[in-house]
């Protein structure tokens, strides 16, 4: 399988939510039951994590029947974010399966209005 490059922005100061459907090369959906997820955002590739969603600390959930990951920043996580565009990758994981889904840039767009 191909690594799925996305890049987006996250607004400082709101609430982040993605939903991706994860489908095989002819839109079947793909069983996600059982699996675990990570996503870090790092400014490089050897940083310390600037941060980090997964499936155990609420960040991520996901919705093994329907192939659904959903990932999920809150307001007081974005906003206390500073850099201007960084890294990440997303990773799911069942036992000694690991996969990246998809990486790309992050931009922060900083809160004017607080």
């Amino acid at each position: 399988m191909v690594v799925g490059k996305y890049n987006f922005t996250i607004k400082q100061g709101n609430t982040f939510y993605r939903k991706i459907i994860y489908t095989d090369n002819d839109d079947n959906v793909i069983d996600l039951t059982g699996y675990t997820a990570a996503l870090q955002i790092r400014d490089t590739y050897t940083s310390e994590v600037l941060l980090e969603l997964t499936t155990e600390n609420g960040g991520i959930t996901i919705t093994g029947a329907e192939g659904k990951i959903e990932l999920n920043i809150t307001k007081t996580q974005t906003a206390a974010l500073t850099f201007c565009k960084a890294i990440y990758d997303l990773d799911i994981y069942s036992g000694s399966y690991e996969y990246t889904l998809f990486e790309g840039t992050v931009r922060l767009n900083k809160q004017v209005t607080r």
